[in-house]
């Protein structure tokens, strides 16, 4: 069998829909991806944006979270750890925070719910866990005994029967 299985916190987000609809013992279920050879990358490439040109690449099995960690999980480990967040320790969390310059960052004063003024979570303990940086996802797959999935492993999963080289978009406004 295979060392570690593969942890979904931040990459399967994009990727899975309806998790809401799971049942509460469904959301650690877990799949085994085959593996085999495809075409990762992109091809119209633009390293800027760190995109590499399309190449072949082999992929052993390998286990993945079936659905990606909600809230409720997420809030879990948080509390039998103790476990602090980067956002919580740096004072502040963007998603697109390479948008935006250090300045900005440093005249923002007050910390908003990620759904605004007022919101909370305790209505969606079963949605996605998101604005979790890569560290704290990390520190979370390691709590479980799991890891992230590499580029590759995500870049399979995600495009599921995809053949060819069909772009996987990061893009949000496609």
């Amino acid at each position: 069998m295979w060392n570690k299985v593969v942890c979904s916190v931040l990459y399967l987000l994009i990727a899975i829909k309806n998790v809401s609809h799971a049942a509460n013992d469904e959301y650690n279920a877990e799949i085994t991806l085959l593996g085999g050879k495809f075409r990762m990358g992109s091809p119209t490439a633009d390293s800027k944006r760190g995109e590499l040109s399309v190449k072949t690449v082999g992929l052993k099995p390998f286990v993945i979270d079936k659905y990606p960690v909600t809230n409720d999980n997420f809030r879990k480990f948080v509390r039998a750890k103790k476990f602090k967040t980067e956002a919580e320790r740096f004072g502040w969390s963007f998603v697109f925070h390479s948008f935006v310059s250090k300045e900005v960052r440093s005249k923002i004063t007050q910390s908003v719910p990620p759904g605004g003024p007022g919101s909370s979570i305790k209505e969606k303990m079963t949605y996605p866990a998101v604005h979790i940086s890569y560290n704290d996802a990390k520190t979370y797959c390691e709590w479980m005994g799991k890891r992230l999935p590499t580029e590759a492993e995500w870049e399979f999963a995600v495009r599921g029967e995809l053949k060819g080289d069909t772009k996987i978009s990061s893009d949000l406004n496609q």
